[in-house]
């Protein structure tokens, strides 16, 4: 299997929509286009969908997406299936992420093997990160998720350094990390709330340990992504409060009241979060 079949997708997924966002006809999609979309729809959590955008297409890297598509849906038999039928590196690649799907006691060492033959092939890293993080290694598994996003910048790996910073409580730096991704990509769905979301954790951590101004920093800027977010500025009045502007804490609580916001139960409450 050629290592730029395998990558293609890498270089195609920028420029490609989802399935089906254009209405193109299915024999007009080019393999890399198919691979873009299914690599897109993995991204959203949406393993059927990607499945849909390779249909019945065959050539390198298909089978590879196939298997990812049904890992993300649970299918391990299919995905067991397509990796006992592979060869050279693509078989690696497959053994690596089965069984770090999987959780296998033998992961780390497949996914290493996978890496050396296609050491540019993200979700291989990714999911030796993921393995690393299970075995309670997590220094190690944020320096390579770290590595990724510093030299590719790509979307999943961003999303696989959020993740575990938020699992290991290091909400600052998930903070860090989902500011400098909304800076390099504005427009992505989802990203803004998902910020705003991790900075209503940080503005309950800070006030927690009265980080005054750092508390302030954040609840400012969760009204700025999301003014309709009013619970936040009860939040905003206690770091205000911390800071030794009782005045301005006044204000605040003023305005949300005014706005029809229901006053956290407790100081280490935090702000309802829409689904």
């Amino acid at each position: 299997m050629a290592r730029m079949g395998l990558l293609a997708v890498a270089f195609a997924v920028a420029a490609a929509g989802c399935p089906g966002d254009r209405g193109e006809g299915d024999a007009e999609r080019t393999p890399e286009r198919r691979l873009a979309e299914a690599e897109r729809a993995l991204l959203v959590g949406r393993g059927g969908l990607a499945l849909g955008a390779l249909g019945e297409a065959e050539g390198p890297g298909f089978d590879l997406m196939r298997v990812r598509a049904y890992l993300q849906m649970k299918r391990w038999g299919d995905a067991a299936e397509l990796a006992a039928k592979a060869r050279g590196a693509e078989a690696k690649a497959m053994a690596c992420e089965l069984a770090s799907a999987r959780e296998d006691v033998d992961a780390e060492r497949r996914c290493r093997a996978a890496i050396a033959e296609l050491p540019e092939d993200v979700r291989l890293k990714l999911a030796l990160a993921a393995t690393l993080d299970r075995m309670h290694r997590p220094a190690e598994a944020e320096e390579i998720l770290r590595a990724v996003v510093t030299e590719s910048g790509d979307a999943a790996a961003r999303d696989a350094l959020i993740r575990h910073l938020e699992r290991f409580g290091w909400v600052r730096e998930a903070v860090a990390e989902a500011e400098a991704w909304l800076r390099a990509e504005p427009d992505r769905d989802g990203l803004t709330g998902r910020l705003v979301h991790l900075l209503e954790r940080k503005v309950r951590g800070d006030l927690l340990e009265k980080r005054g101004e750092d508390a302030l920093a954040a609840a400012r800027r969760v009204l700025e992504l999301a003014p309709d977010r009013t619970q936040m500025r009860y939040f905003l009045a206690d770091a205000l409060e911390l800071t030794g502007d009782s005045a301005g804490a006044a204000e605040q609580r003023a305005k949300a009241k005014a706005a029809g916001a229901t006053p956290p139960p407790d100081p280490g409450a935090v702000p309802t979060v829409p689904h």
